[in-house]
């Protein structure tokens, strides 16, 4: 410990003896001598310094301390080259975002509030009807939500809104009904038609014609320069463009080399090998032995009922049953169609 220099110095006589002088030196407080630990460093994530040892040391800031320095890390790995601290920052973990595609059809406007998102985000949809419009619903993935707003799962979705204007025309398809909603889709997306102005005859039987018809509609109606192989397809029927332009891509066969019977009524095997070839032919692992039928369905669509009911495309008949050979109703077609166009296309 040692003294700071003197304030004041004053000098003044004794009372008592004429010659005595007294003297009075005042001194600054007493300073702290700090005992630095020129061994050890003390340090923050951006500074590093030497403690002082003493316990009454009156320096609390680590600016006033000995060697106070930023951190230096010329080689680059994260460590300080004079201190040794771990200067390593872990990097923030971002979730992963998947894609909102928003497909909106005729009779409104609609947005989402997130163009993508990461898993568990609560996705928004605001549509906004057109005149003598309202909403009628929206799917995600081809599944109907229940209101405007449902969570986004960890992969890219496509989000549907219908609108209608009350002119649903199907008599005979009450709401509640099991295919409802795949018959509403499938007319509003004019992929199916009524049997008359105000019939959709869901039990009524898909035909081959029917089918071939509706992919084509999905595939934007194109015009091939394809010579007909068929001669029980006349060049002017409602059907003739469909089944030239599936025979063209090879999505249809005939029943033999010259007919390809139209008005056949299709069975569910035979729409799930026409969806399959028109999905480009995809590999898939799935088996049928959940089902005590599965071994019946025929040899040129195992692969295609294999890959319809792994995409829950085609569903059973039963929990047990695929009835590959049973014909396909037009409501079951609907509704297959849908799941089709939504999770697949």
């Amino acid at each position: 410990m040692q003294e700071s220099a003197y304030s004041s110095i004053t000098v003044e006589k004794g009372q008592d003896f004429v010659d005595n002088l007294i003297i009075t030196v005042k001194f600054n407080p007493t300073s702290h001598i700090h005992n630095w630990d020129t061994v050890n460093w003390d340090s923050n994530e951006t500074h590093h310094w030497h403690n002082c040892l003493d316990a009454d040391c009156p320096l609390k800031n680590p600016e006033g301390m000995n060697g106070y320095a930023e951190h230096v890390d010329a080689d680059h790995d994260d460590l300080c080259d004079v201190c040794g601290y771990d200067m390593y920052v872990p990097p923030v973990n971002i979730p992963d975002t998947y894609d909102i595609e928003l497909i909106v059809g005729e009779g409104g406007e609609a947005k989402t509030n997130l163009s993508n998102a990461s898993a568990g985000t609560t996705i928004t949809v605001t549509a906004t009807p057109d005149n003598g419009y309202e909403l009628a619903y929206i799917t995600v993935d081809g599944e109907r939500i229940d209101g405007t707003t449902f969570k986004m799962p960890d992969h890219d979705v496509t989000v549907r809104v219908y609108f209608t204007n009350g002119g649903f025309p199907f008599t005979d398809v009450a709401p509640g009904a099991w295919y409802y909603d795949a018959v509403s889709y499938v007319y509003a997306n004019g992929l199916m038609d009524g049997t008359s102005a105000t019939t959709f005859e869901p039990n009524a039987n898909m035909t081959r014609a029917m089918l071939v018809t509706i992919l084509w509609r999905m595939e934007g109606e194109p015009v091939v320069n394809y010579l007909m192989p068929f001669t029980d397809v006349d060049g002017g029927a409602w059907y003739a463009e469909a089944v030239r332009w599936a025979s063209s891509e090879g999505i249809v066969e005939g029943v033999s080399d010259t007919s390809f019977a139209p008005n056949a009524e299709i069975t569910r095997e035979q729409l799930a090998a026409i969806l399959w070839r028109y999905a480009g032919e995809p590999a898939t692992a799935a088996n049928l032995a959940g089902y005590a039928d599965g071994a019946s369905v025929s040899a040129y669509a195992v692969d295609a009922m294999r890959w319809c009911v792994e995409h829950g495309i085609i569903t059973g008949t039963t929990a047990a049953t695929l009835e590959p050979q049973g014909t396909a109703t037009r409501a079951q077609a609907a509704a297959m169609l849908m799941r089709f166009a939504e999770n697949l296309k």
